[in-house]
């Protein structure tokens, strides 16, 4: 797929989880943004994988003020004993741009590309 279908795909997502936590759908959204990773992740663009670990910290701080008891609470993960999904993604999308970042300064051009 060209990059530039998949960035318009990856601002559908972005908008479709803007727009389903504004309406209170916090599972779709929750998973619009880890669609939207994956698509920034098979990109390797840095500025996007950073927006993705922005919006992921900005919806969790939302659940820890507003809605300290909903499953994707900070408090609610403390309960249960598990890491928040939100926060594991903040980690994926942080680290997946930092392997993005490596693979550009260190890794030798495939052959197909030195053919060109």
């Amino acid at each position: 797929m060209p990059d530039i279908e998949a960035e318009k795909i990856y601002d559908q997502l972005m908008a479709l989880n803007r727009e389903t936590f504004a309406g209170g759908l916090f599972e779709a959204s929750y998973h619009a943004l880890v669609s939207a990773f994956y698509v920034a992740s098979s990109l390797q663009a840095d500025k996007l994988l950073s927006l993705i670990a922005q919006r992921a910290q900005e919806q969790l701080w939302w659940f820890d003020h507003y809605a300290e008891d909903h499953p994707f609470s900070s408090a609610s993960a403390t309960r249960n004993e598990r890491q928040n999904l939100y926060d594991a993604l903040v980690d994926q999308a942080q680290t997946q741009r930092k392997k993005a970042e490596w693979d550009r300064k260190y890794r030798k051009p495939s052959a197909s590309s030195e053919e060109m």
